[in-house]
């Protein structure tokens, strides 16, 4: 228990990071609720992939944390403690402000029920329309564990930034299929769900086995 607050206390900042998300959210819905037209109700429910964005972002800033903060690394637990208890505060978190949504929907649902049936706001809409839309959330949780074996290997902020840079470049050259997903979220296929856990499982168990090898000491391109 000692453990678990030590790690709550360090990540409070990041912590808060996860909370902004769900205030973007509150003004979304506030923004239905004064202008509920069906355009505006479409072209909203199509940037609430940013949500899902943001949130798995969150485990990138935990892990971002981790390294930066070598303390952690000597705290007398295991390893598999130090680095899988901040990914279950990180899920905690997500999965805590998944739920928020739904009583803030409920409030929201009150103001527009004089509304046309499509004109008010759904209480559980926003988790039905992503799990409807599922792969902005699968393929957000594939970036975010992709970018946690990034922070995992890479020790230098300028290989990082080497290593980021095509991964801009490819957005740009690839915008308008980019801009139509932003803008047209998908179901995902289950073959796709199951290639993209898979790679995450993957991608978690080796940022894993590197930290195991950490050496916090290291002062070179590579964290092991």
């Amino acid at each position: 228990m000692n453990t678990f607050k030590i790690f709550l206390n360090t990540y409070k900042s990041s912590l808060y990071i996860g909370l902004m998300p769900l205030g973007f959210f509150i003004i979304l819905t506030i923004l239905r609720a004064t202008m509920p037209t069906a355009d505006f109700v479409a072209r909203l429910y199509n940037i609430i992939w940013m949500l899902w964005f943001f949130l798995f972002s969150l485990l990138n800033n935990v892990y971002y944390k981790m390294y930066e903060k070598k303390l952690l690394y000597l705290l007398p637990t295991s390893k598999s403690t130090k680095f899988f208890m901040p990914m279950g505060i990180a899920f905690l978190t997500i999965v805590a402000i998944c739920l928020l949504t739904i009583p803030i929907e409920a409030i929201a649902h009150i103001f527009t029920i004089g509304n046309m049936v499509e004109q008010q706001i759904a209480i559980g809409g926003f988790l039905k329309y992503s799990f409807n839309n599922n792969s902005m959330i699968f393929i957000a949780i594939v970036l975010s564990c992709a970018s946690t074996f990034v922070y995992s290997l890479v020790r230098s902020k300028q290989v990082m930034g080497l290593t980021i840079a095509p991964l801009v470049m490819a957005t740009f050259l690839f915008t308008p299929v980019y801009f139509d997903y932003l803008l047209s979220p998908r179901a995902m296929s289950t073959n796709g769900i199951i290639v993209c856990l898979a790679s995450s499982i993957l991608l978690i168990a080796a940022s894993y086995q590197l930290f195991k090898r950490w050496q916090p000491a290291n002062s070179g391109i590579f964290r092991v």
